[in-house]
């Protein structure tokens, strides 16, 4: 450019089509195909090499508001007299997706239109949009609307296979697998209804076919499950519209396959998709020790509740009404039971022993939310008992914990401190958990004192941390920046 302020302005590029190649009168991605793979083995008038169709299967058909012809099997023969507009079909019925296409041969010809349009509003050949018409001078001629739109295109026979596509949204013509014409109007989402009208008596459709381009079911913005809903279900429609039933039906914690069957009728095919469903850890049971205070087995009796020391949603205290615990098992065998509060009874003449007693705390809200521990118990004689009780009585009083814990920084982007140098008890372990329950950090603690905590190989995000004592635990938030 020269002067100053001189401008290029709305500057735009287009492609010349200087070859059409693969013939369908448009300037398109499939020309680059043609040469490179010319087979098409679907017949959809598609090359292989650009053909992302899965399979192309025959449709299933029942001809429908016809008038003036019989109908026997795939072929329709005109019994009425002569002439236009009294043998043909009103809303046949038949219809084609896009990928889809139709083929016949024509016998006993004295003039039959057959073509695709998206309204069908009467018998004569007028009204169909994109039509083949086979004439009696055993040519063949392309009609849309009624109006010639091509003259003479090529000669037919008797044996001639004709197939009308409707693809990529046109309707393209063959004959004998040669593509003949390729129509001027575009067509976008909607199917297209067959048509046809016959004009002499005795005239002949037959071998008609009907062909669809199955289609495959695709999930959009299905990825990881869970949250812990119980309530999810895979979707039971496909984004394309394909509707459809789950093997299994059911969702399993984990990693696992699932097929989808469309339901008949669909020219769909199965698919099987892996997907991850997770159980977030929201509800945390934690093994409790009642070896402390021992149980006369001869009189029997009650531990406390294992929900004591046991987490839902990170902070709220486990409960009956929040949650259920059920007996999963007691070693030795016996006849220990739990509770719907969480305590477990020792029936009386309880053999003198230390048991343990598996059990699992299950969210009321969330049941697919639940977590196992184990209960340890002390069963004894009555003067073991007595001894055992008065001693942890003196050890409980003796080693009395407060809440005097500090941590800071709090949120940081590594070390957190841990200061117990405020409490009175011995807590000595740390266990920080993330929020689908997975153990990220555990050490030693040392007590009544500053301990660092270095979590700066841990991603970003929310964790909770609990620091424990023989007797006793308390659990906090961190935030992990």
């Amino acid at each position: 450019m020269n002067d100053k302020d001189s401008q290029i302005i709305d500057l735009q590029i287009f492609k010349c089509c200087t070859a059409d190649a693969d013939g369908d009168g448009v300037c398109d991605s499939e020309d680059q195909c043609v040469g490179n793979n010319s087979q098409d083995a679907n017949q959809n008038g598609i090359p292989d090499s650009c053909d992302t169709a899965s399979t192309i299967n025959s449709k299933p058909y029942t001809l429908a508001n016809t008038i003036g012809v019989s109908v026997s099997g795939t072929t329709i023969t005109k019994t009425a007299s002569s002439t236009w507009g009294n043998a043909g079909s009103l809303n046949s019925g038949l219809t084609l997706s896009d990928g889809g296409y139709l083929t016949y041969k024509v016998k006993n010809n004295n003039g039959v239109f057959v073509g695709l349009s998206v309204a069908d509003t009467d018998y004569n050949y007028t009204t169909i949009e994109n039509a083949l018409y086979t004439r009696s001078d055993n040519n063949i001629y392309v009609y849309e609307n009624g109006t010639d739109k091509s003259g003479i295109i090529k000669a037919y026979t008797t044996t001639s296979v004709l197939k009308i596509m409707y693809q990529g949204g046109r309707v393209k013509y063959f004959c004998d697998e040669n593509l003949i014409y390729v129509s001027s109007t575009f067509y976008t989402n909607t199917s297209l209804k067959v048509d046809f009208s016959m004009n002499h008596i005795n005239s002949q459709i037959i071998d008609l076919q009907l062909f669809e381009s199955c289609k495959e079911p695709i999930f959009e913005n299905v990825g990881i499950i869970g949250n812990g809903s119980v309530t999810y279900q895979l979707p039971l429609t496909s984004s394309n519209g394909i509707a459809g039933t789950w093997n299994p039906n059911t969702l399993a914690e984990g990693e696992q396959d699932y097929t989808f069957t469309p339901n008949s009728g669909q020219c769909a095919n199965p698919i099987t998709i892996s997907f991850m469903v997770l159980k977030p850890k929201t509800i945390l049971a934690f093994d409790e020790d009642f070896t402390d205070t021992a149980i006369n087995g001869n009189t029997g009796g009650q531990t406390p509740s294992v929900f004591t020391n046991d987490e839902i949603n990170f902070t709220d205290v486990v409960t009956s009404t929040n949650a259920t615990v059920a007996l999963l098992a007691v070693t030795p065998t016996a006849t220990l039971t739990i509770n719907p509060d969480g305590t477990i009874t020792i029936p009386r003449n309880t053999p003198a022993g230390t048991y343990s007693v598996d059990y699992k705390i299950t969210s009321i809200a969330c049941p697919l939310n639940n977590d196992s521990a184990t209960a340890t118990i002390n069963v004894t004689t009555t003067s073991a008992a007595r001894k055992a009780k008065s001693k942890a009585k003196g050890e409980s009083t003796q080693s009395q914990l407060t809440e005097k814990i500090t941590v800071y920084p709090n949120p940081s982007t590594a070390i957190f401190t841990i200061d117990l140098t405020g409490t009175n008890g011995e807590y000595n372990t740390i266990i920080i958990h993330n929020l689908l329950g997975q153990t990220m950090y555990q050490d030693s603690l040392v007590p009544k004192a500053s301990n660092p905590i270095d979590l700066s190989n841990a991603p970003s995000g929310y964790y909770m941390a609990r620091v424990s004592s023989s007797n006793e635990s308390k659990t906090f938030q961190l935030i992990k920046k």
